[in-house]
């Protein structure tokens, strides 16, 4: 059997990477980030009335931007498309164990909840319905494999009337005017 090996010189030093080692450098980067922006989150939250307004979470003078929380149990997933949503004005944090991010809700209010269906400890449409508990003015918009089936989009819309459900692969243009349409609506 034959293996490339794929070699990526590292911006910060002059010995190169393996495939998997840039990919891990790539990954723990963004986890970093990601920590520090729910840190950031969570820092600023508390100097607030937890009865404010939603987009609280925005620096004096600066114009208000949009707090998403992504979350799939897939990290690249959730990575990317917290990604996507930072290059197109939004701001975005990313869990991939929904009782994470059920947990940030606890501390913070967010815009919008982007979330996968299928998840193995609990699916989207149960951490949705419990955050909607906290903060039913959330807008949620929801993205499956399965967004066909019957049962799937009876439970989503059931929820609030500020839902989307798109089929996956999402793709971008769409998830940026589907989020549009959510928060205008909220």
């Amino acid at each position: 059997m034959l293996v490339a090996n794929v070699l990526f010189k590292s911006p910060e030093s002059r010995h190169s990477l393996t495939a998997s080692e840039a990919h891990l450098s790539w990954f723990e980067e963004r986890v970093v980030d990601n920590l520090e922006r729910i840190d950031s989150h969570l820092s600023s939250r508390q100097f607030e009335d937890l009865r404010s307004d939603r987009r609280s979470l925005t620096r004096p003078g600066t114009p208000a931007r949009p707090l998403i929380a992504v979350v799939d149990d897939e990290p690249v997933i959730a990575i990317t498309l917290a990604e996507i949503l930072g290059r197109h004005g939004l701001r975005a944090v990313w869990f991939t164990i929904p009782l994470d991010a059920l947990a940030f809700f606890q501390s913070c209010k967010v815009d919008l909840l982007l979330t996968d269906v299928a998840m193995p400890t609990m699916d989207g449409i149960c951490l949705a319905a419990e955050m909607l508990k906290t903060h039913p003015e959330c807008s949620v918009f929801f993205f499956s494999s399965q967004s066909h089936e019957a049962g799937i989009r009876r439970r989503v819309h059931l929820l609030s009337p500020n839902v989307h459900l798109e089929a996956k692969p999402l793709q971008v243009n769409s998830l940026i005017h589907g989020i549009e349409q959510l928060l205008t609506k909220a």
